[in-house]
């Protein structure tokens, strides 16, 4: 093979690597992005010093209500709440409804979450409209507090749902029931979905096959609180095992296959950027050999060391750009897919393709550098002395 030949596939390879490497490095930015996103994306709800406890026994069940009061009695804990679900776990079930004035033809699905007195303010929903359900109110089994989404699908508003009436069908018979609150839309479930209609109720037809209890706390000194709610629960609870998790935890659980692709794609980036390198430091090395003699001219003729790094550097540049130009409609594309994954995403700026192109030269002038630095300053004697 001529030379020639043998240095059109080496440039054809840098390119290639710097072109996966560029891809990598935007979507290595797009992800820290996304992550960072969801982490600081408001949720509707309060997700910090929340401690879980499931109730998965008869035993647990029975004795709640005796294990909130007692937790109620430490004056490290603000408020203890019982539901069947919780942020950030799929333990809900949907059901059709319809509005007042409608029929079956025009159900809406509901998303149903069993919650009593105090779930709200556990969780620091916050309440537009009405109220929560409260011990007060011996038919609060009959009503609903309903999120935004809920009202709009059924034809209200927040502001006239109050009172409301909704209708749906159960073992062949009609039954109603009454909306008492509405809560401003929160993220009951991760960013991956969009809000859906959800409706709290406290009646025990719509509870799950586990309880739990969200413990409000106020200390950061979680080890010695665990300690104690652990003592509480086996005092009361002999026979059920103590069990406990943090929301915020729970919540981030749903981003786990995320991380993991994070981890990866930086991990691939590194492996990327590390073989693009080596390619392009061949490449300088092997052009450099080439115009050995062109260099000894040109150093001859009054051309300086700085003349002579640019000149060996352009060629270098001028593929990376290729390559800038090559991965940027690829990394967007596969990015734009990855995003659809997600709810609520970010949107991909200019700034994120700028700063992987920036990134791409930068790794390119710090590789060709030694190369060219050590052509430039030889001694243009030696090189040629054959002449």
């Amino acid at each position: 093979m001529n030379t020639l030949g043998a240095l059109s596939i080496r440039k054809g390879l840098v390119v290639f690597q710097f072109t996966i490497s560029i891809v990598l490095i935007l979507g290595a930015l797009v992800i820290r992005e996304q992550m960072n996103y969801l982490s600081n994306e408001r949720l509707g709800f309060n997700k910090s010093q929340k401690i879980i406890l499931p109730m998965q026994t008869n035993e647990a069940n029975t004795n709640s209500i005796v294990l909130k009061n007692e937790l109620l009695n430490n004056p490290q804990i603000r408020s203890v709440a019982k539901g069947g679900t919780y942020p950030g776990i799929e333990s809900i079930t949907g059901m059709l409804f319809h509005a007042e004035g409608k029929v079956a033809a025009d159900n809406v699905e509901l998303q149903l979450a069993y919650a009593e007195e105090g779930y709200i303010e556990t969780l620091g929903i916050e309440l537009l409209n009405g109220r929560g359900f409260s011990k007060d109110f011996a038919n609060d089994a009959e009503n609903l507090v309903m999120n935004e989404e809920a009202v709009r699908k059924l034809g209200y508003t927040p502001d006239n749902a109050i009172g409301k009436k909704v209708y749906y069908e159960l073992q062949n018979a009609t039954h109603v029931m009454s909306i008492i609150g509405v809560v401003k839309d929160y993220h009951y479930q991760s960013l991956h979905t969009k809000i859906r209609p959800l409706a709290l109720s406290i009646s025990p037809v719509f509870s799950g096959p586990t309880m739990y209890l969200i413990v409000d706390v106020n200390t950061t000194r979680y080890a010695k609180l665990i300690a104690t709610l652990q003592n509480i629960w086996n005092k009361i609870n002999p026979t059920s095992p103590f069990n406990y998790s943090f929301l915020d935890q729970d919540f981030q659980k749903s981003y786990e296959k995320d991380e993991r692709t994070a981890a990866l794609i930086q991990y691939f980036t590194f492996v990327a950027i590390v073989i693009a390198c080596l390619g392009l430091f061949g490449l300088a090395t092997f052009t450099a050999e080439q115009r050995v003699k062109e260099i000894g001219v040109r150093k001859v003729l009054g051309a300086n060391a700085l003349q002579i790094v640019k000149l060996l550097s352009k060629d270098s540049l001028k593929l990376v750009l290729v390559s800038i130009v090559l991965s940027t409609p690829i990394a967007y594309y596969i990015m734009h897919i990855w995003l659809q994954g997600f709810a609520y995403q970010i949107h991909m700026t200019a700034w994120v393709f700028v700063m992987s192109g920036v990134t791409a030269i930068m790794i390119a002038l710090f590789t060709v550098g030694y190369q060219s630095i050590k052509a430039a300053v030889a001694n243009p004697v030696k090189s040629l002395r054959s002449e």
